[in-house]
């Protein structure tokens, strides 16, 4: 009861406390053009630090503009842009520029003496290694970023590291270790009233409800956590509470109430332009698809995911330029606030305007050098890009010849074993079975007796040969693949495989591949032959390694569009893998899978999670 007063009083505080904010914007955005100088990088700042949470591009803005117009003697207002640029970058997912933003700021946080500052940027260099999953070195820049705290008595700070301290042990899978650094955080909310340290809190125990599987607890936290986020306008929080509470209700199998959720942190999302949590968002979606076995929309929001992370890489090239003249400005700042540290060099800054307009012109030689050297190298990755093409053509073609010229020969051999060694054994078998009415012949019962059991071992010897012989032509090449087609053969496969008596995985299959006039003529028949390898290489490792008692194929075609496309579904439940042993894996199972695939031009997606399930598409023509 007391919680639930304290929060309702700090939301009423937090809307009277946004109007004040909104009033402050506007009286600094009108002082801002009679500004220069000290007191327009301060006001800049002030600017960008009043907007973080409503409008973070333009606080990104403005803090950019407040670096560049800062003096280097202006560390006070250097250290903390440099701070909230980091944490722009840190939301938007660039750790590794965040991260070299942050340490760039450290040195001079600690020239301005501001404990405050000092531990929150500790706390936030601790933040981005756990972010990239380098506990071990996130854990001293927390424990010193939680001594300041205590030092100081900044309960609200202290709530947050505890929170970050209690996160690392969860990602440790030390559960209950983690739950107490909560609670402590709520303990350290309770004694200053903020409704923050509740919210990440709350968050971080919905978490681990979750994980412990406990999701009505889970829920609870969530959406206690939602409401907070809500009320404060944090956009961000926003989404990520919405992806949790849609994530529980999903594993509640609840799946009409998970959907708004999902929708809305996708809409935020897209508004605050945050494409780390679209990114997020897109595998949400695609999961609660896929969970309801509509695997077409979960493989749209698949895709839609793919596309968005080559975009941003495709964006990251494009602003590949302006990001180093940036760069290249940003160190020059610095440079100059080291300079200033050294009593010699501030003695240099006060030579003549001569000297300067020296330095300004080998800056802007070096400037020039650097777009030169930089257009050079953008000149030389775009070669080496061409030339990975015209290679991964090269090899695609190789190996396409190379693995028909592998099927004509399976095929030549598979002909010779059924025509050739079969007919001879079978010719052989009635030979010898012509010779069973002399064994009547003999006049010793002995010996009519012992040639009795000699011509039947003989029988069963040559029965058994003819049908090794017919099962390894079948493996060279499926008699029913070459003469009657793809469905056929994967029936014949089939088939052989649920009649074996120790086999426990049972096999179905399903396709509209038969009786559509679409479809009078065969598949090319490299495209058969591909499609069958793939589907007898999945089935050979399912039986293998994972564990399950069921197996669906689904070979489709999709004839609605003006792309028409083949769509093969390979689906077990069994224990699963994790799929970054393909790329890892030493054998030729999942390498020849991958290649087959792209000679055909097809597009292959593989998930691993309560079982195995493969979508793969090739272009039908």
């Amino acid at each position: 009861m007391l919680l639930t007063l304290f929060l309702v009083n700090t939301f009423c505080f937090a809307q009277k406390n946004e109007q004040n904010i909104q009033k402050r914007i506007d009286s600094l955005k009108h002082i801002l053009p009679t500004q220069t100088d000290t007191a327009k990088a301060h006001t800049l700042y002030n600017l960008a630090y009043a907007y973080r949470y409503s409008e973070p591009q333009k606080a990104k803005k403005y803090v950019k503009e407040a670096i560049l117009e800062a003096t280097p003697k202006q560390s006070y207002i250097l250290a903390p842009s440099l701070n909230l640029l980091g944490m722009f970058l840190k939301h938007e997912g660039d750790y590794q520029e965040a991260l070299h933003v942050f340490l760039l700021a450290l040195p001079l946080q600690k020239e301005t003496d501001n404990k405050v500052s000092l531990a929150s940027l500790n706390n936030d260099i601790g933040l981005l290694y756990k972010n990239t999953g380098n506990f071990e070195r996130a854990l001293p820049y927390y424990k010193d970023a939680l001594k300041i705290c205590e030092e100081i008595k900044m309960h609200k700070g202290s709530g947050m590291i505890l929170n970050n301290i209690g996160v690392v042990h969860q990602e440790l899978e030390e559960y209950e270790e983690a739950k107490p650094y909560y609670f402590a955080a709520l303990e350290k909310g309770k004694i200053i009233q903020d409704s923050s340290v509740f919210a990440t809190a709350f968050g971080n125990l919905g978490e681990w409800h979750a994980l412990r599987q406990n999701y009505d607890s889970s829920l609870y936290y969530s959406k206690m956590t939602l409401e907070i986020d809500e009320k404060q306008k944090n956009k961000g929080g926003i989404v990520l509470s919405s992806l949790n509470i849609g994530g529980v209700y999903m594993e509640k199998k609840e799946f009409k109430k998970a959907k708004p959720y999902l929708e809305t942190a996708l809409e935020i999302a897209f508004e605050i332009n945050a494409k780390p949590l679209i990114s997020n968002t897109y595998n949400s979606l695609a999961n609660y698809y896929e969970k309801q076995s509509q695997f077409e929309e979960a493989y749209q929001y698949r895709t839609k995911r793919q596309n968005l992370q080559d975009s941003i890489l495709n964006e990251s090239n494009q602003k590949e330029i302006a990001r180093l003249r940036e760069k290249y400005e940003t160190e020059k700042k610095e440079q100059e606030i080291i300079t200033l540290n050294q009593e010699n060099q501030i003695k240099s800054l006060e030579l003549s305007q001569a000297k300067n307009r020296e330095r300004i012109q080998i800056g802007s030689f070096i400037f020039i050098l650097i777009l030169s050297t930089v257009g050079i190298i953008s000149n030389q990755k775009r070669n080496q890009y061409k030339q990975k093409i015209q290679l991964a053509e090269k090899d695609n073609f190789y190996f396409a010849a190379l693995v028909e010229a592998q099927e004509q020969e399976r095929k030549r051999i598979a002909a010779d074993l059924h025509d050739g060694l079969g007919q001879l054994l079978a010719v052989a078998r009635m030979q010898v079975s012509s010779l069973e009415p002399l064994i009547e012949l003999g006049t010793n019962e002995e010996e009519r007796q012992e040639d009795k059991e000699t011509f039947e071992k003989s029988v069963q010897t040559l029965d058994l040969a003819c049908k090794e012989i017919r099962n390894v032509s079948h493996q060279m090449m499926p008699y029913a693949l070459i003469e009657q087609g793809l469905v056929s053969a994967i029936k014949d496969l089939i088939q052989n495989i649920n009649e074996v008596e120790n086999n426990k995985m049972k096999i179905s299959f399903s396709t509209n591949l038969i009786n559509q006039e679409s479809l009078q003529e065969r598949l090319n028949s490299s495209l058969e032959v591909s499609i069958f390898r793939i589907v007898q290489e999945v089935i050979g490792n399912s039986l293998k390694h994972a564990e399950a008692n069921q197996f669906e194929i689904t070979l489709n075609q999709k004839i609605e569009d003006a792309n028409p496309e083949i769509l093969l579904l390979l689906k077990d439940n069994g224990k699963g893998f994790e799929t970054t042993q393909i790329t890892e894996s030493k054998g030729l199972g999942w390498k020849n899978i991958h290649s087959r695939v792209a000679m055909a031009k097809g597009k292959i997606d593989i998930l691993s999670k309560n079982g195995m399930t493969i979508h793969i598409t090739f272009p039908y023509k």
